[in-house]
């Protein structure tokens, strides 16, 4: 007796078949048939299913074919195969084909071809006939695949520029040119030391992170480890999170490195928004912000900063290049923690000047954006404030102008973060709006990619299953 093997699993109904030779059974079950065969629908571990189907008796055609390791799918099953008694299973016919499934199971009978169902009808802007395509979009294609690119760029193994490895981290890529600011100048620099990013993979979990290296610095005190652990405890969708800190000579001298997560394609806003001359960060604006824009960084930037001071810590240092920007204008602050090591202070209790470096990070805020706002990077100096502030009240809303003033106040009368939820009133709501409505097209997407994906993998199976060298003598004739 030849037996016909049917496994299924928890989801629909399996759309594609192999065969294997299993050993030979007569018509009572026994072994020392011949011709038998197994007929098996390969899914998902799940449960599985065994129908006898009979061989004999046949004609000189079909007991050809039985000798090929051919199914006869004309053969008419008799007996079925009682069901494990340990894990009682009900039977099922479908399509001519009985299935042991257990109790109270339904089957899921989906399409045999696509299960998208075309595009929801609140993502069709008007009415009239939509064309429908199976292809993705193309612009999320694009930011995807440049993502990829990116993660996946190499330097050649015999690039001198870079260490082999530093600490675990290996295939080190530079996402940044190197601080050339000459030594007299380093008040001009970022963090007041020279710093280069590099992207880098991890050999223990094999991810990509960011080393953020500051050249020639001297680890002081051990203490100063305690506040790099307070930060690795923040999560926000906000914020780049802070992985660990150490210290290492791989580089020939004496470098602190931060190591942050990696955001593939993400740009600053100094590199978005501005022209940069130089080394010295000068220049004009590169494209004018609209307000829609300006007001979803501000939104995101009070929700990191909100996370941040209400864990009693301070970013301490808020610049248009520590701030990262990707697509559909998401933020996050960059390069959080690095302050607090540069300039741990060990005799002084920390907590203690959380509040001043927190109204520190209310001003920054404010003059970062009055440079956003004016498109110049010193509009927040001197004399020129008065002329960025008229610029900024003849170009935008004047919700703007009273936070900018909010915000800039800290200087001298105590404000919090909390403080700057009123003035965003319902731009708040149409921010959140947007960002509802692009998740609707990203799950769009996402399950017409879906079923693209399981079509893909029933063509693969047909075509295994097709080019078996069973059927060579089928190509034959």
């Amino acid at each position: 007796m030849n037996n016909l093997h049917l496994a299924t699993g928890p989801g629909p109904l399996p759309p594609h078949k192999t065969y294997s030779q299993r050993h030979p059974t007569n018509r009572n079950g026994e072994p020392g048939g011949a011709g038998a065969f197994s007929f098996q629908f390969m899914s998902r571990p799940g449960r599985s299913v065994t129908v006898p189907s009979h061989g004999m008796g046949m004609g000189m055609e079909t007991q050809e074919r039985h000798k090929l390791g051919v199914p006869n799918m004309s053969a008419t099953p008799k007996r079925l195969r009682a069901p494990n008694k340990a894990n009682p299973k009900q039977m099922e016919s479908v399509g001519g084909t009985t299935y042991y499934v257990p109790q109270n199971t339904q089957l899921e009978h989906l399409p045999e071809y696509s299960y998208y169902s075309g595009m929801p009808s609140h993502l069709v802007s008007g009415r009239g006939t939509q064309v429908q395509s199976v292809y993705p979009n193309a612009d999320i294609v694009e930011e995807l695949t440049k993502s990829q690119l990116l993660s996946l760029a190499q330097l050649p193994q015999d690039n001198p520029s870079v260490p082999t490895e530093v600490d675990h981290y290996h295939s080190l890529f530079p996402l940044e040119a190197v601080d050339a600011t000459p030594p007299e100048r380093q008040a001009e620099r970022t963090f007041g030391y020279s710093s280069t990013c590099y992207k880098a993979i991890d050999a223990r979990d094999g991810l990509l992170y960011v080393l953020r290296r500051i050249h020639g610095f001297k680890l002081s005190s051990t203490k100063a480890v305690n506040e790099v652990a307070k930060w690795k405890k923040i999560r926000h969708s906000n914020i780049v999170s802070l992985r660990e800190m150490f210290t290492t000579k791989s580089f020939g001298d004496n470098s602190l490195v931060f190591v942050y997560d990696y955001h593939a394609g993400a740009d600053t806003l100094l590199m978005k928004h501005f022209h940069v001359e130089g080394s010295e960060g000068l220049g004009g604006p590169a494209v004018e912000v609209k307000e829609d824009t300006l007001w979803q960084y501000i939104i995101q930037i009070s929700s990191a900063l909100t996370a941040i001071h209400s864990s009693g810590l301070a970013v301490r240092f808020i610049d248009a290049s520590k701030v990262l920007v990707s697509r559909k204008s998401r933020v996050r602050l960059n390069s959080v923690g690095i302050m607090d090591i540069l300039r741990f202070e060990g005799n002084a209790a920390p907590q203690n000047h959380i509040p001043r470096y927190q109204q520190e990070d209310l001003v920054a805020f404010g003059h970062l954006l009055v440079c956003l706002a004016t498109g110049n990077l010193s509009g927040h100096h001197g004399d020129n404030y008065n002329t960025a502030m008229n610029i900024i009240s003849k170009k935008y809303q004047k919700d703007l102008v009273n936070l900018i003033q909010y915000l800039l106040q800290a200087q001298s009368m105590p404000h919090t973060i909390s403080g700057v939820m009123p003035f965003m009133g319902l731009r708040m709501m149409n921010v959140l709006e947007g960002a509802w409505l692009y998740q609707d097209q990203l799950e769009n997407e996402l399950i017409r990619e879906a079923d693209n994906g399981r079509l893909f993998r029933m063509l693969a199976k047909m075509g295994a299953v097709n080019e078996r060298p069973e059927y060579v003598f089928y190509r034959l004739i």
